[in-house]
């Protein structure tokens, strides 16, 4: 099925070749991306059908998270600092980390409120979303629900409380759930750990403890009750997503494992102007060293360009005993192939391309580009 953007970009093209020639031109989709096995170079639209070797990485700097974080569950970066949530459990309190060592610089109590299994934190230029989605226990939750946090209630001191009972919120059940029979732990497919605010909405994806497949949903930003309608869906294999974090407007990077330790980066990127960008964009698995050595990655978030940042939670399991971490990363090598060589053919604010000629990334501001560092 071609997409609705993808079908009036075709128009476009086909109007513009008609222009200078009278002979038909065909449109050919397949894979953009140079660094795929499968690179078509005749290929104008990309199809999502790109395919990838499993290239390894490993972070660096790594440093040991407070004991307050050892089930850090979510991250974002703003105003200097990464902030962190922990998981279900703990209590309601929304941490900002000093990012050159991990310590605690902020602590914001959210009173009255209760985590009950946190595992996301978006953001907008305005607010965060502290998403209370974590349904794996039974997979029957009928609370599933965001908070929402203004940041001009975040102040500079080291401890602050928010009345969190004065906070918006949203209330939510996934569209193609009708059965809310209690599942066993760890069976349910409307799980969720990642969540972005990308376009205006929020986009939630589902963990696949069941399946190989990690469901997209859509939700409005804004306080309210809804139904998330399901957009479309990615193929993760036998990894399981946990978190998620938009970079621009172009590409999305989530953090998985999986059952047998295994961790790994899912970098989807060239998402253009696609409304239901997941199944046209490039999706490409990056593999990370084990929970052994990273710990149980469950947070990710970037500054500006390229890098950025793993939160682990506490591993003890067997003969495994991880601390809670921070990691750098920088992911800007595995995009340049492809966006040295990106067609660019319906310039929106937030795309990103490689400028060879200076040797960096730059993203467009809706005016003009700059330097995306």
């Amino acid at each position: 099925m071609i997409h609705n953007a993808a079908k009036s970009l075709m128009v476009v093209l086909l109007l513009a070749f008609q222009l200078e020639t009278p002979a038909q031109v065909s449109i050919r989709y397949g894979c953009t991306d140079p660094a795929a096995r499968n690179y078509d170079t005749a290929a104008l639209l990309q199809d999502g059908s790109c395919t990838y070797s499993r290239e390894k990485y490993t972070p660096f700097q790594k440093k040991n998270l407070p004991d307050a974080l050892v089930e850090i569950s979510g991250a974002a970066y703003w105003d200097g600092k990464i902030w962190a949530i922990n998981d279900g459990g703990n209590p309601a309190i929304l941490y900002g980390i000093d990012t050159s060592n991990g310590s605690i610089l902020t602590t914001v109590h959210l009173q009255g409120m209760d985590n009950n299994d946190w595992e996301a934190l978006a953001q907008n230029d305005t607010a965060f979303f502290i998403a209370d989605v974590g349904n794996n226990a039974s997979g029957n939750r009928d609370d599933l629900n965001f908070i929402i946090v203004p940041k001009k209630l975040i102040e500079s001191s080291a401890e602050q409380w928010i009345d969190g009972n004065q906070l918006p919120t949203i209330s939510f059940s996934y569209e193609d759930q009708t059965d809310f029979t209690p599942q066993p732990p760890n069976r349910t497919i409307f799980d969720c750990e990642s969540v972005i605010f990308f376009r205006d909405s929020l986009h939630l994806f589902t963990k696949n403890w069941v399946g190989s497949h990690a469901v997209h949903y859509v939700l409005p930003a804004i306080s309210g009750t809804y139904t998330a309608h399901r957009l479309d869906s990615i193929a993760t294999e036998n990894f399981m997503l946990t978190d998620a974090t938009v970079m621009a407007d172009d590409i999305v990077a989530f953090t998985a494992y999986s059952r047998n330790g295994q961790c790994a980066l899912w970098l989807v990127y060239g998402l253009e102007n696609n409304a239901e960008w997941l199944s046209l964009a490039n999706k490409r698995p990056i593999i990370l060293p084990g929970a052994i050595s990273t710990g149980q990655i469950e947070a990710i978030c970037f500054a500006t360009g390229f890098q950025g940042w793993l939160g682990s939670e506490k591993l003890a399991a067997g003969m495994a005993n991880v601390s809670q971490r921070l990691c750098s990363i920088q992911i800007g090598s595995f995009l340049q192939p492809f966006y040295a060589q990106q067609k660019i053919h319906q310039l929106s604010k937030g795309q990103i391309r490689y400028n060879a000629n200076q040797a960096i990334f730059e993203v467009y501001t809706g005016e003009i580009w700059l330097p995306f560092q």
